[in-house]
């Protein structure tokens, strides 16, 4: 392994594990500020002045029952939770490459004058 390669994945590593902590040190700040505003105590229960508050709803998340009726079946269940984000994802692609297309055409939807001779009959209409 040549030094540049493990500079790299050194850098990698640190800026993953930053970005990991980032996300948990912003909701344990939302949630004191909340509490600030609302006068009272944040996280404080778990952990040194709630710092594991985090880490405490993770392992609650990972714990959590999933609520399923009797009747239903599995697969579908399962299935249509799947297919729900698949669309997420799709309306959001979708989404970004008509921003992406508006921006690079700013004029597209505000032609004054109709181009061909068919369109302004129609408008005569």
């Amino acid at each position: 392994m040549t030094p540049l390669l493990i500079a790299q994945i050194g850098l990698t590593l640190f800026v993953f594990f930053m970005l990991l902590n980032s996300a948990a040190v912003m909701v344990y700040v939302e949630r004191k500020v909340a509490a600030m505003l609302q006068q009272r105590l944040g996280p404080y229960l778990v952990g040194p002045k709630g710092l594991l508050q985090p880490l405490a709803d993770i392992i609650k998340l990972l714990f959590k029952e999933e609520l399923r009726p009797r009747a239903a079946d599995p697969f579908l269940f399962a299935l249509a939770r799947t297919w729900d984000r698949v669309l997420e994802v799709a309306h959001l692609r979708i989404l970004s490459n008509a921003m992406a297309f508006v921006l690079r055409r700013p004029s597209v939807g505000r032609q004054v004058r109709p181009t061909t001779q068919a369109t302004s009959e129609m408008l005569v209409q």
